[in-house]
């Protein structure tokens, strides 16, 4: 079976400390064939800045996905053509530095494959999962996602409120996806999906990846999720099948 790893933290880490990229020798021995590599536009979890300090921190991590390009076994994906050598497609996990889409236009030239529209903390481009001011999808938010869509580029909904959700879906049909979340019926927090929005993203032929943390799914067995999760995929694969029956 192939595995896709659709929400890897190694550039963070090792923008905070470049000691943590021997980790990445560690990479050719899992079982793993494709990564997502999120760039995170922060230093420090918590600490929020202006537009320039997402940017720097975007832009490091860009550098730094190169440099492991350049010394280890990876090769990063940007096209069709590279997907089967290639084993890295680069994300960015919240567009707090964009404010027009010709930076859109700018990262797509650098590499970025896959666009986080947030994190924890709202931005122009939407609301995020625990936003006390859930605006939902803004116009420069559309406005983002269409041009990435002409890119070809991916839209990546974790972190988003409900709103932000159900508004991206009402407008755009295509080349979304959900890197990391949990499931609202095992624990019920909004940075979860419930079930029915993971068969809205199943509508669009999307994708949906389960983390595993506690903050995601508690303190279930490993074995206990896995069967929900094949469950669910029935579920869905049932009523995705109804869906064309007329």
């Amino acid at each position: 079976m192939k595995v896709f790893d659709l929400h890897q933290d190694i550039l963070y880490h090792i923008i905070e400390n470049p000691k943590n990229s021997k980790i990445l020798k560690n990479y050719k021995n899992i079982s793993i064939e494709k990564f997502l590599f999120a760039i995170f536009p922060f230093r420090g979890f918590y600490k929020f800045y202006d537009v320039e300090e997402p940017l720097i921190y975007t832009l490091r991590g860009i550098e730094i996905a190169y440099e492991i390009e350049k010394n280890f076994h990876f090769k990063i994906i940007k096209n069709k053509n590279d997907f089967k050598s290639g084993n890295i497609i680069l994300s960015i996990e919240g567009l707090y530095f964009v404010r027009t889409i010709y930076e859109i236009r700018t990262i797509y030239r650098l590499g970025i494959r896959s666009l986080g529209l947030v994190w924890n903390k709202d931005n122009l481009i939407c609301s995020y999962w625990n936003s006390k001011n859930d605006y939902g999808l803004t116009d420069l938010g559309h406005d983002v996602i269409s041009e990435a869509i002409k890119l070809n580029l991916a839209i990546d909904l974790a972190h988003c409120s409900d709103k932000t959700f159900f508004d991206v879906l009402s407008q755009f049909k295509t080349n979304i996806f959900v890197s990391h979340t949990g499931i609202r019926e095992l624990k019920n927090i909004k940075r979860n999906l419930s079930e029915d929005m993971i068969y809205e993203i199943s509508k669009v032929n999307g994708i949906v990846g389960i983390a595993f943390g506690d903050i995601f799914l508690s303190n279930l067995k490993l074995k206990d999720i896995v069967k929900y999760i094949s469950k669910l995929i029935e579920k869905i694969q049932l009523l995705s099948g109804c869906q064309d029956a007329n």
